[in-house]
């Protein structure tokens, strides 16, 4: 069981039905909207870096690379990649829920583990159980998620 635990929550963008304006739209919401949330003082992020990649079938291929400081003994970080979406559009429908899978799942130089929660967000849980650090880590991780059609009628 990790002692500490670091949280990453990645909100989606509006997404029209022409895939090219759909990437560069996510792409520019996404990078404006990544929070992250610290589960405890002790540990902190000290560089966040991302790199996505959108081919035009809608593969996005996503590269992040965490620098951390552990000023406590921990074990590693949680990932939060979220999976199910559900948006309101503007022209007044009902909520729609979208699902984009998230597939190959690579984590570099650390032990991992996925699961799926409750809520269909993958949870990637990066370090080893059975070994403390402290100090400052680093973390790379890699993922593919799917976007697809959106059924949005040209709106």
């Amino acid at each position: 069981m990790f002692d500490v635990e670091t949280v990453f929550l990645f909100p989606w963008a509006v997404i029209t039905k022409d895939l090219g304006v759909a990437a560069l739209v996510s792409i520019l919401f996404f990078l404006g909207c990544v929070q992250t949330i610290q589960a405890t003082e002790d540990v902190t992020i000290t560089s966040f870096d991302l790199s996505m990649t959108i081919d035009d079938q809608g593969l996005i291929q996503d590269t992040q690379n965490l620098d951390t400081q552990f000023n406590i003994y921990g074990n590693g970080i949680y990932a939060y990649i979220p999976q199910r979406y559900e948006m309101v559009w503007a022209n007044g429908s009902s909520p729609v829920s979208y699902y984009f899978p998230v597939r190959h799942i690579t984590v570099k130089d650390w032990m991992y583990e996925t699961s799926t929660d409750d809520y269909d967000n993958v949870i990637i849980k990066i370090g080893d159980p059975d070994t403390l650090i402290t100090g400052p880590q680093s973390y790379q991780y890699t993922y593919t998620l799917q976007l697809r059609d959106l059924n949005l009628d040209g709106q």
